[in-house]
């Protein structure tokens, strides 16, 4: 009987299926962690501006958005770029002796912790936080399945 001209000889049949099992598997991985990765996405964002439309008011949160926008920094850009939108904050509220009573820390603290209930992570977070190496933790950690991390 002869084989399809396609088919690799039995020998290097295995290991050629082998391969194309594991090229397959990896790639529905890496679907997986982008897949997961976006949710995590839309899920910072949400905290987001839950946070800031509860302290700050609908009018207020539209007022940092727009002057973000102007900045070059987006609310769908914030994941990408977490420390981006911190220095903007604190541009806006101040920093260090200057800011309002540490408001853009307390927000960011109040963005990590309703990230880490929504993402379902024990996290010990920083006072103050270090919100873009903080989301990175919590945005690896989410991604490899990961329910308590340091």
């Amino acid at each position: 009987m002869q084989q399809p001209k396609n088919r690799v000889s039995s020998r290097n049949g295995a290991s050629a299926d082998n391969a194309v099992i594991k090229h397959v598997c990896e790639n529905d991985h890496r679907r997986e962690e982008d897949k997961k990765s976006e949710q995590f996405d839309e899920m910072l964002s949400a905290a987001i501006d839950k946070t800031l439309r509860y302290v700050l008011g609908d009018i207020n949160t539209d007022v940092v958005y727009n002057y973000m926008e102007k900045m070059g920094v987006s609310l769908k850009g914030i994941p990408a770029n977490p420390g981006e939108f911190s220095t903007e904050l604190r541009k806006i509220l101040g920093s260090g002796r200057g800011q309002i009573l540490g408001a853009a820390s307390i927000l960011e603290e109040t963005v990590l912790e309703i990230l880490c209930k929504e993402v379902e992570i024990d996290l010990d977070i920083p006072k103050p936080a270090q919100f873009a190496d903080t989301v990175k933790k919590l945005r690896n950690a989410y991604v490899e399945g990961k329910s308590n991390t340091q």
